[in-house]
């Protein structure tokens, strides 16, 4: 008897739990914004202006790769209005952040924005942003920036 009471003790109390963890309706934005102050400084300290790596887009619509050289601090040839520099992605991410505190919207619960670092220069990697809104939405929100093939030129 004792060990059904503390059971259901148990459970009641996660179930009031997850009620309340589910009645909090207001807007959040999830991101590690003094991990990516340090990798940014870090990146930045290395003053790396020639390099090569390739860029990866992935959405709800599809996806594309494609090679992007930077020589100088410049992206050489540019062909395409996401060709960026290492320096340009940490803006890239960064607009992200701020664009996602400033929406507040009713229709969402939050967004997230997870960026993984490289180990040994400290650019971004790996880019998620995902939007989880309070109805279903066809498509939704969600995306993801690679940098791959990280090569440094001289």
């Amino acid at each position: 008897m004792k060990k059904n009471t503390l059971l259901s003790t148990f459970v009641i109390s996660c179930f009031f739990s997850a009620c309340a963890v589910d009645a909090d309706t207001s807007y959040k934005v999830h991101f590690n914004e003094a991990e990516f102050k340090k990798q940014r400084m870090l990146w930045e300290e290395q003053n790396l202006k020639n390099y090569s790596y390739t860029y990866e887009n992935a959405a709800n619509h599809g996806k594309s790769r494609w090679d992007v050289q930077v020589k100088d601090g410049v992206v050489l040839n540019k062909n395409n209005s996401e060709d960026y520099t290492i320096n340009e992605i940490f803006d890239v991410v960064e607009m992200m952040y701020e664009g996602a505190l400033k929406q507040n919207s009713s229709d969402k619960y939050s967004v997230s924005i997870i960026v993984t670092y490289n180990k040994e220069f400290y650019f971004p990697e790996k880019i998620e942003y995902d939007t989880s809104y309070r109805e279903n939405i066809l498509g939704g929100n969600s995306y993801q920036i690679s940098v791959e093939n990280f090569v440094l030129n001289n």
